[in-house]
């Protein structure tokens, strides 16, 4: 904060001497009230800035992750896979002074660890920990990304004072660099491979090392790999991340690097001590608005910014460039049939304030159908205001919305734009939960295109089936759990 001028505080004990005491309580309550006034409106700025930075990351991953495949990467380690994905709801936020660095780590699900030994009690490897690293660089806004595998423990008599050791590739599975931490130093700090000499190699292959100062230990290393098998004529191709045996690390080197290396290692592993980490939690404010209902809660929790996804959706796919501000309440009086409706505060063509009243009845049953429900409700009511602000011009309503309208015409549009509309919404929930079937999330999808002339020139076939399936998503049993791989409200 900039300190204020002198004259400005004089001239402001000078007007408060002269006041009496009553005006002064007013004027003390009036300058508190501004005070908060404005560092609500900051936070509730804040908070839209961070929806939107994580679907604009989460977008630029799909374009340019490259091995990074459904917000994916696969792990292999003793002829087992284990798949790992991004949670960006974990999303941690750390700024610089020249860059702004985003830590995605991947996680596995629950119900894939189950089925994968990897890292059992018989393998001697620890496994790394996987995060994407995305660097943007505050001048012009570059983002350059890096997937990070970090060992936590380098347990050998060579390394007993290495208390981490990460590995740095490019989105194409380069390996870029290595750091380590000390026990005695807690700094990370480059190290690079090196070739020692020994005298012997033991039936048990332990490498006798001669001694040398810029010698610090040895470690299994990481690396992305390709590998190939040959079967019936084919021949198969599988990438991924392997244990590429052992490696002799140095504190010292003297190589010269090939390239300039764009990603600023250093700017990054010195953000820790500078200034921590800010998480990002695009939902807060709704959450809070749905005290009483924790399964809404949850489910808001571990998806992307609401509004930043009706946002993109309303852009993406009917080419409407307005920002949204929409809160959710329950409203339990409402028509058993009536999942939500909306109030509008304000709207334009570029900026939409709406509360949107929900029924508590949808609420209970599986945070997939929640997490659908609150994206459809949303697109609905800016969609239901603009016909009524149009009002006869329905021309232009038509033009914007065009699945809403007749599908006498243009039947290729309403595909074009319905297809956008499904894959956009089933990509959403299948990052919301990544155990979710294909044909679930598609289901949950086509839920928010009930009232459009295209879903009703579908055959009764599929429409019953995507009806059937949105039913045991309200209302799962045990088995709908199982089949559907839903994530069921406790």
């Amino acid at each position: 904060m900039k300190k204020l001028d002198k004259k400005v505080i004089k001239t402001t004990r000078i007007f408060l001497q002269s006041m009496n005491y009553k005006y002064k309580i007013l004027f003390y309550f009036l300058f508190i009230s501004t005070i908060i006034f404005i560092a609500c409106n900051k936070n509730n700025l804040d908070i839209s800035k961070s929806q939107n930075e994580i679907i604009s990351l989460s977008e630029w991953v799909k374009t340019n992750g490259n091995i990074i495949v459904n917000n994916s990467i696969i792990v292999y380690h003793n002829n087992l896979q284990k798949v790992e994905y991004l949670d960006w709801n974990k999303t941690y936020r750390i700024e610089t002074k020249n860059n702004i660095f985003y830590e995605i780590p991947f996680i596995t699900p629950e119900a894939l660890s189950s089925n994968s030994t990897l890292g059992s009690s018989n393998s001697h490897t620890v496994l790394p920990n996987y995060t994407l690293v995305i660097q943007k660089r505050k001048k012009d806004g570059l983002l350059i990304g890096r997937i990070q595998a970090k060992i936590l423990n380098v347990n050998n008599s060579l390394s007993e004072n290495i208390s981490s050791l990460s590995f740095y590739s490019d989105l194409n599975g380069r390996k870029t660099s290595t750091y380590a931490e000390t026990k005695s130093i807690s700094k990370l700090q480059r190290v690079y491979e090196y070739s020692p000499n020994y005298n012997s190699i033991s039936s048990n292959s332990t490498f006798q090392i001669k001694p040398n100062s810029c010698v610090s230990f040895f470690a299994p290393i990481w690396e992305y790999m390709c590998t190939g098998s040959s079967s019936t004529g084919n021949y198969n191709v599988t990438c991924g991340y392997h244990e590429a045996g052992v490696r002799y690390y140095s504190f010292c080197s003297n190589e010269t690097p090939n390239s300039v290396d764009e990603f600023n290692y250093e700017d990054y592993n010195s953000s820790w001590d500078q200034l921590g980490t800010i998480p990002i939690n695009p939902n807060e404010d709704i959450i809070d608005s749905l005290n009483g209902y924790p399964c809404a809660q949850a489910a808001l929790r571990e998806m992307v910014g609401c509004n930043a996804f009706t946002k993109l959706i309303l852009k993406d796919v009917f080419g409407v460039d307005v920002q949204t501000n929409i809160k959710f309440s329950v409203n339990p009086n409402l028509n058993d049939t009536v999942v939500g409706q909306a109030r509008v505060s304000n709207g334009s063509m570029v900026s939409y304030m709406a509360e949107i009243e929900l029924n508590p009845k949808y609420l209970n049953g599986s945070q997939d159908y929640i997490a659908s429900t609150l994206i459809h409700e949303a697109i609905h009511s800016y969609i239901d205001f603009k016909r009524r602000d149009l009002g006869s011009d329905t021309t232009t309503f038509s033009n914007m919305f065009p699945v809403y309208w007749s599908f006498r015409q243009n039947e290729a549009q309403h595909n074009e734009m319905a297809n956008n509309y499904v894959n956009k919404m089933a990509n959403f929930l299948k990052q919301f939960n990544v155990n979710l079937s294909d044909e679930t999330a598609i289901a949950l999808a086509w839920g928010g295109l009930g009232k459009t002339a295209l879903w009703k020139s579908k055959s009764s076939g599929f429409k019953d089936s995507v009806e059937l399936i949105n039913r045991k998503c309200i209302k799962p049993t045990s088995d709908d759990v199982t089949e559907l791989r839903l994530k069921k409200c406790n």
